[in-house]
């Protein structure tokens, strides 16, 4: 499914900035957010169907078979989901190493305390 609309390995993505975040899967699906916005982030078991849907605030991107990344936001962020404008508050990702983007997605505030502290 997600082949046919473009989402190959190459162009499905979680690119993680200093300020922002943002999630590709080919023509498939597309959300870019504040990392301040970002409310938790949840490590959940392994899953054995690759796949995507949409529910009720949210989105699931199923391509590696591993551990999900489940990305709870404080507020909707605008996603494309096939060219449609869609609001999403969560955000399940299957992906290559889930401890690594569970990590840099949490630290952010320690990056923010460090940089403040280092003048002071």
């Amino acid at each position: 499914m997600l082949t046919l609309t473009g989402s190959t390995p190459r162009s499905c993505r979680v690119d993680v900035g200093l300020h922002q975040v943002v999630i590709r899967a080919g023509r498939f699906f597309r959300t870019a957010f504040p990392l301040r916005s970002v409310s938790s982030v949840i490590v959940l078991p392994h899953h054995r169907v690759p796949g995507a849907d949409v529910g009720p605030g949210g989105v699931r991107l199923l391509g590696a078979r591993t551990a999900l990344v489940q990305i709870l936001l404080e507020a909707p962020a605008h996603a494309r989901r096939l060219g449609r404008r869609v609001a999403v508050r969560h955000v399940t990702l299957s992906v290559d190493d889930p401890n690594l983007l569970m990590t840099v997605l949490t630290n952010r505030g320690h990056r923010r305390a460090r940089r403040g502290s280092v003048g002071g």
